[in-house]
Parts: C-alpha cells; structure tokens; sequence
C-alpha cells in the first residue's frame, strides 16, 4: 500500500509542532505511532525525505521572521569586558579558566565543559547566553586540554569562596621547593630557592610585562628531565611533550597561556633552521605584545581561504638540554643554571611519579594562592622595582623581577638570598653571552689591543704618529678595515662565518666602537680609542674571562 505525500506530510508536520526536529527521530515517532501500516524501506525513504524538506522550510521561515539585528556602538558601557579563557587579570577581577563535569539540562548527561570561575567564587560556562549576560567576549577560543584544577578543590571553593585566606605562600613555597631538594641535586643551593619563586610566578606572569625564561644545561643524566617533569606537572598549565614542528602549537600557546617545556631539544644549541617555531617562539614569547603571524586556512561560508592571524605567545618556557641557547639575544631573556651528576647522592635514584597525588595538592593550593595573592604581587612588583633599581637594571631587571617579586612576598631571608644570587648569575650570563655573541668577540679582540699593535707595527709606525692608539681623535691612526680582516682571519685564524671585509666592518658600525670612519680611495678606514672601547664594553654590560682574571 502506498501513503500519500499528503499524509506523510500532515504526519511530519504534528511532530515538528511537538518540537522534533531530527528526521530520524520523526520517522521512528511515526513508525512507533502508526504500527497498523506496513513500512518497507522506500517508504521510509519518502517519509526522512519528507521530514528534512520541511524541517528545512521551516528553518528558513524562522529565519525570515527574526528582526534584523542591528549593532550600535557603546563605547561607553564600561562593562563590557574582553576575557581570556584561561587566565585573566585585565577586568580588575582574577578570572581562571578550567574544564569540569557540566550535567545536559535535556538528558542529564555528564561532559566536560570548558568554565570560568572568578575570585569571587562565581562559575559559569563559556556558552554565548551566560558571556553576554555579564557582557563578557572571549579573547580567544579555549582549548580543550586537560583539567590541571582539582574538581573537589574547586567545589570546595565554590562553596566557600573565603577558603583562599587559609593559603599561605610562604607554605607552598616550602612544600614545592622540599619536592625539588628531594627528587633533583643542585649543585648550586639558591637554584632551589630560584626555581621554585619562578614556578610559582607563573601563576601571575600575566601581571608582568617580561617574563624570563628558565633555562638547564648539563651533561645527560643529570636531572634535567627529571626537573622538566616536576616543573611541568605544577607550573600553570605545564605542557610536557608538544611537537613543535607543526605550526599548531603557536595556537596552543595562545589559547592556554601555559608553560612550555622544551625538554633535550639540541637543535637549540646549534644553527639548525629544523626547530624554527621554537626559535619564532623564544624570540617573541618574552614579553606582551609581540604577536607571532601565521597564514592559516579558514573555511568561511562553504568557501577556503587563507588568512594571516596573530598568536600571542608570551609565556613562562621552561628549557632543558645539553648545550644551552646558542643565540645571545635569546640567552640575555633567560636565567641559566648548569646541572651535575649528583653521583651517588640519594637524589640519583628517586624518580617522580606522574599520578603522585603531592602534584595535584600544590596545584590546588597554587590555584587558591593567585587568588588570594594577584593583587598583592601588583603592589610588590613595584616595590621591587624601586628597592633594586640601583644594582639591578636594564635587560637585567625584566629578568629578575618576576622571580624577585615572588620572593618578596615568601619573606626577607628568601628574598636577599636570591637578590644577592642574581649579581652572581647576572655576571656568569654577561661572560656566556660575550662568548656566544660575534660583536662581543670582536670587541673583546679589539679591547686587548694587540690588533693595533699589529698594524701600526707593521704599516703605519712610520707614517707620524705617536702610538698606536691615542685618547686623543687627531692623534690616533686610522685603521683600514682590510687590515683589520686580515689580522684577524691570518694572524688569529678567528674562526667566524662569512669573515670578510664587508662583514667585520658591519660588526664594527653594529658596535659603534669607533669615534671616527671615512673612506679616502684606499679603502674604509676606522679611528678608535681606548676609552671608546671600554664605553661601548659598559654600555652591552659584556663581561670577558679575561676580566675576572685581571682582578684575580
């Protein structure tokens, strides 16, 4: 028997009415209630036809009925706010974003939905009814990692939202820095102190305009992925493991505001051009406001397209690996520690345990603690700022601040013992930037004189002048830089990339070290002096070997 399209189409239309708008679930409704015919499968076929025609009409109507919406500026709701899903301090409200157990209202079925809760003990999902309710928009969509805040943790601060006054970070400071002193040996003891105000620091990185990033050299087995690991599973949002040769992960960063650990990645310590976004990453994730571009394909209203979008990617970086960070630019951002065999230290033998519930009770409590302390570690940020300004400064001070911000609030004995330690960690990195920087080399040869030397010995003694080098800019000689290139690649050997005339002079005019420069048909030629060298050496704060022997 054969059912007209018309009583098909009365049926469909009764079940539409009571709301159902999945044709499959038409069909079964009809079946269900009409059991006396007998449906075979083209029948079927005609009545999911049926059903997706005018669920389809009836979507368009319903579209055609709306109002035209309509937008009208409102620069002066002061409200409005723009929030990032995972961690936000910008609305004068501490905001964390985290995924938890919601329940559906229509099948009371349980899923992970991505939620923020606020100091105030406030928790609402990121759906568009809830952000527009409080006029919320969301800096960037959150992604769906997995949840570092304990459930029970949460719901005990949802309930009584006073429970943060009970946290105290001088506790979790000791409780965090006893977990490194008892898995990791540090031969030097204020790495324990250091590394624990910087992990906790990046609970309120967002607070600080640079955040440094922590760097461990060593030998293998040493330790260095032993404390990669520790960091990782307790910093903010840690993410171990990341393939940083897909261009993804500039998203991941910008969507979690996590901590990246960047574990035995030995491409970093060599010219290697296979880790790039590693490089596009260190090079723009110290410091807010420096977006990284990346052409992306979008698909918009059924048509591809490729479109440039910026990726924030400031974030605490946690790196971990033999030979360290080639780039001096890169290395001047971070605070470097080398590690040691511990021998036969007990510390050699105790492995962390990634289920070992001591990570998700510091979690918890870190969480409660950026609640609690946000506000505070604004005002002491800058109180930091004044009590150093005189020994610490420049490039220096963005690097310590953070770290000797948190200290600050520990307590005093933590606080000078790190603010002396950084003067001596200051002065390594000075040394190790002035070896891995090409101009710091230049300038170190130039600084000893003997280059001078050289040349007024062999060319210019007879040409009037009394020295070789004079204070005086009408006295001392000039130095052509054909000379000084082949000084420095016959007499030294000096191993250098691409060492020629072009490219030492573009040394020299990078350094600014000369106090004169001409070109008179013999070729270019340079004049400097003693002072202007040793004020170009103090303006980069560079620190030679030769130095630290000297005073010796």
């Amino acid at each position: 028997m054969t059912i007209k399209t018309e009583t098909i189409e009365r049926w469909v239309k009764a079940r539409i009415k009571l709301g159902i708008s999945n044709p499959d679930e038409i069909v079964k409704d009809i079946i269900k209630e009409r059991s006396e015919v007998q449906y075979d499968d083209r029948t079927i076929g005609r009545i999911c036809t049926i059903a997706k025609q005018l669920l389809q009409k009836q979507e368009t109507r319903d579209e055609k009925g709306k109002e035209k919406e309509i937008w009208i500026p409102a620069l002066d709701e002061e409200s409005f706010k723009i929030i990032h899903p995972s961690i936000d301090f910008s609305a004068d409200v501490c905001y964390i974003g985290t995924r938890i157990p919601c329940k559906s209202s229509n099948t009371n079925k349980l899923k992970l939905k991505q939620v923020l809760i606020s100091e105030s003990g406030e928790i609402f999902p990121l759906n568009s009814d809830t952000l527009a309710e409080r006029n919320i928009e969301l800096e960037t969509e959150p992604m769906n990692i997995k949840p570092r805040w304990g459930f029970a943790s949460i719901n005990e601060f949802v309930k009584n939202p006073r429970i943060v006054d009970e946290t105290n970070i001088t506790e979790i400071f000791n409780a965090i820095r006893n977990q490194y002193e008892y898995f990791v040996y540090f031969e030097e003891k204020e790495l324990y102190d250091i590394l624990t105000c910087w992990k906790i620091g990046t609970y309120f990185y967002q607070l600080f305009d640079k955040y440094p990033y922590f760097q461990l050299k060593g030998i293998q087995g040493s330790g260095k992925t032993k404390t990669a690991k520790i960091v990782g599973w307790t910093a903010f949002n840690g993410q171990l493991g990341l393939d940083y040769s897909r261009s993804s992960i500039f998203r991941t960063v910008h969507s979690t505001r996590g901590t990246q650990i960047i574990d035995e990645n030995e491409t970093l310590g060599t010219r290697s051009e296979a880790k790039q976004n590693i490089e596009d990453l260190l090079n723009a994730g110290f410091e807010k406001g420096i977006p990284v571009p990346r052409v992306e394909r979008i698909k918009e209203d059924g048509i591809e397209k490729f479109v440039t979008i910026y990726f924030e990617v400031y974030s605490p970086k946690f790196i971990a690996n033999i030979k360290g960070i080639s780039k001096a630019s890169t290395s001047e951002r971070t605070i470097e520690a080398t590690m040691v065999k511990c021998g036969k230290k007990e510390q050699g033998n105790r492995i962390p345990e990634f289920d070992d519930p001591r990570w998700q009770s510091i979690r918890d409590t870190l969480y409660y603690c950026t609640f609690k302390y946000w506000k505070l570690v604004k005002e002491v940020k800058e109180k930091v700022k004044k009590d150093i300004k005189e020994e610490i400064t420049a490039r220096d001070l963005d690097v310590w601040l953070p770290v000797l911000t948190i200290a600050n609030l520990i307590g005093d004995e933590v606080y000078n013992k790190i603010k002396e330690a950084s003067k001596k960690f200051i002065k390594q990195k000075r040394v190790e930037i002035a070896e891995k920087s090409e101009e710091a080399n230049l300038l170190r040869i130039l600084l000893k004189k003997e280059i001078f030397e050289e040349i007024f010995n062999a060319k210019l003694k007879d040409k009037g002048y009394g020295t070789y080098l004079d204070d005086d800019i009408n006295k001392t000689p000039k130095y052509y830089i054909k000379d000084i290139t082949n000084y420095l690649t016959g007499t030294l050997n000096w191993n250098i990339e691409y060492t020629t005339e072009r490219s030492i002079g573009r040394r020299i005019t990078t350094l600014k070290c000369f106090v004169d420069k001409g070109n008179d048909g013999t070729g270019i030629w340079y004049k400097f002096t003693p002072k202007r060298l040793e004020e170009i050496k103090e303006s980069f704060g560079w620190e030679f070997e030769e130095d630290d022997k000297d005073e010796s």
